[in-house]
Formats: C-alpha cells, structure tokens, sequence
C-alpha cells in the first residue's frame, strides 16, 4: 500500500482529484487508468530530450520504466487553469531514494480529461 499525501484543497476540484488518481496510478502501475487518461496522439517529453507520440509508445516506454517499489506519494501542489495543469511532488522507494518530479499537462481541452501532452521533469534528491 502506499502512502498518498496532498494538499487538502486538491479534493475541492474535479481536474486535481483526476491528476491525484492519475499520479497515484502511476507510482502504482495501474496501466488501464493511464492508458484511460491518454489521447491516442499524446505526445511525452522527459526532461526536455525525449519525445514520444502516441499512446501506444507512451504505454510502452511507462512500462519499461515502471518499477514496483514506491512507498510513499507526496503531492505538494497542482494547479489548474484551462486546458493546462501542473502538478509536483517526491516520490519516496522502498530504498530510502526521493524523486522530486513535476509534470506539466495539456489536455485536449479546458473540459476534457484526455492527455494530449505531457512534459515530465525528475530528479533524484536522496540516495
């Protein structure tokens, strides 16, 4: 089980509680609810150098990634506004490491809750 903290305000929105559920199903590896929150042309930039774009190669590079062993989801923040949203926190392993990330979303408009980009920044704060 991990453990999931945000700020309480997040609850009050429906697009935060959506990116709290979303974040949550990635450090849990829940590939039906991400691949649910996709546009079939989504476009993925890590740290400003990889791009990919498609669902498909999305599903495929999360899933070669995706490692079994976060403990705790730390979400310090989400804003919303439009078809954009921001969201950052830690990510905390089963080995002591922190990942401190922040995703910026494009949604495929102000009303939807399909991802049509996702720009991903991580970096590790504690080994």
């Amino acid at each position: 089980m991990i453990e999931l903290h945000y700020p309480s305000d997040c609850g009050n929105a429906p697009k935060k509680k959506f990116l709290i559920d979303l974040n949550k199903a990635f450090v849990e590896g829940d590939f039906s609810k991400i691949e649910m929150a996709l546009d079939t042309n989504v476009e993925w930039i890590m740290d400003g150098n990889l791009a990919i774009k498609s669902k498909k190669k999305f599903l495929e590079k999360y899933k070669s990634m995706f490692k079994a062993d976060t403990t705790k989801l730390q979400i310090n923040n989400i804003i919303t506004h439009g078809k954009t949203a921001a969201c950052h926190g830690i990510i905390t392993t089963k080995d002591g490491n922190q990942y401190l990330f922040a995703d910026i979303y494009e949604f495929k408009s102000a009303g939807s809750k399909l991802i049509s980009k996702l720009t991903s920044f991580i970096t590790i704060v504690k080994q």
